[in-house]
This record gives structure tokens, C-alpha cells and sequence, in this order.
């Protein structure tokens, strides 16, 4: 397996952040955006100088086009038949990225969810298929509440189905 750090050294680069980070447990420890910094910093909470803290992965403004590829990218190895799934989910998804362009996930509510649901029912798209749009919007912010993409996502399951 490649990696994209040497093994001597135990910081990672986070590009969205601009921060350097380790990971202990599975979670990321954020240290600060200076390199030679960071490594210090890692240094000294190895000796326990500095405590270990857990961070929550900080605000990242990441679009909804961003986030929407890495679902499908993570998902594709849960679905029976990935070819056909993958199609309609990029058809579903692409329709709420086409309605919401450079929209960032950070700032997506119920209150735009709603609005969308009742733009797609203005524009005569079948019960069906705004149920699919819907489930599809759900299920990736469910993913990235799991993943930590984001810390707490949108209740979207308020707004009801067809």
C-alpha cells in the first residue's frame, strides 16, 4: 500500500483545513497549519507534555458536488448492483446539485430541503420521483454525519415523502 506521507513522518496535510493533523483512534487530531510546527507539537504530546485532545473535525466548507462524490465513491461497495445504483443515484443527485450549484454543505437546512421538495412538485415531477430525490439528498447527509464530514447534519426526515 502506497502512502502519501513518508513513514518517518507521522503528520498528515489536510487541504481543506490547511492543517496538519495525526490520527489516534480513528479520529484526527488537528495540531496547526505549520509543517515543523506540527511536528513538534505531535512530538511533545507523545511525551505528554501536551495533552491529546480530540478534536471534532473542524468546519470544513466543502460544496454539496464535493460531498455527493465522495457518497458515491463510499457507497458503491453496499449496493447489490452497483452499475444500475450508481446510475441513479448520480441521476438524483445531479438533479439537486443542478438546483443548488456552489451551495456549500455547511450552510444547506430544512428550510431549503422544503423549499426544493415544493420546487420539484412546481415543476410536475412525479410523487415517485421526488420520493427518490428526497431519499437520495437523506441518505448522503446521513453519510457524512457518520463519517464526520459534518458534525451534526440537517433533520431532513421532517420533511415527509410524496
Amino acid at each position: 500500500m502506497s502512502r502519501s506521507r513518508p513513514a518517518s513522518n507521522p503528520v498528515s496535510f489536510h487541504k481543506h483545513t490547511k492543517q496538519y493533523y495525526v490520527t489516534r483512534g480513528g479520529k484526527r487530531i488537528y495540531l496547526v497549519s505549520d509543517g515543523e510546527e506540527a511536528l513538534k507539537k505531535y512530538h511533545r504530546m507523545g511525551l505528554g507534555f501536551e495533552p491529546a485532545q480530540q478534536e471534532l473535525t473542524p468546519p470544513v466548507e466543502i460544496t454539496i458536488k464535493e460531498l455527493a462524490n465522495r457518497f458515491i465513491a463510499a457507497q458503491q461497495a453496499n449496493w447489490r448492483n452497483p452499475k444500475a445504483t450508481l446510475k441513479c443515484y448520480k441521476n438524483w443527485l445531479e438533479r439537486f446539485i443542478k438546483d443548488h450549484p456552489r451551495l456549500k454543505v455547511a450552510n444547506f437546512t430544512v428550510e431549503k430541503f422544503a423549499r426544493w421538495k415544493l420546487s420539484l412538485k412546481e415543476r410536475e415531477y412525479s410523487s415517485e420521483s421526488i420520493n427518490h430525490y428526497l431519499s437520495a439528498v437523506r441518505a448522503m447527509f446521513t453519510f457524512a454525519e457518520e463519517t464526520d464530514i459534518v458534525e451534526k447534519a440537517p433533520k431532513l426526515r421532517r420533511i415527509k415523502n410524496e
